[in-house]
């Protein structure tokens, strides 16, 4: 494994961790408790959305990442 792979999975792995230690840290201050209002309602669909735009950004890496290895 050369010099190049090492840093692309380096990078790699640690959005991977960034992006679980996020969603926990939603988690973790209650940002997905549903109280039944309007307002809640908006804002857990906002944190979805960042989450799901966090989400396509990581599969974006991994691609990459993936052509990368295939075309060494």
């Amino acid at each position: 494994m050369n010099t190049d792979n090492r840093w692309i999975i380096g990078v790699a792995a640690s959005v991977l961790i960034v992006f679980i230690a996020f969603v926990g840290f939603l988690w973790k201050i209650d940002l997905f408790d549903f109280t039944g209002s309007e307002a809640s309602a908006k804002i857990i669909a906002a944190a979805l959305a960042l989450i799901g735009g966090l989400f396509g950004s990581l599969v974006t890496i991994f691609g990459i990442m993936l052509k990368h290895s295939f075309d060494q």
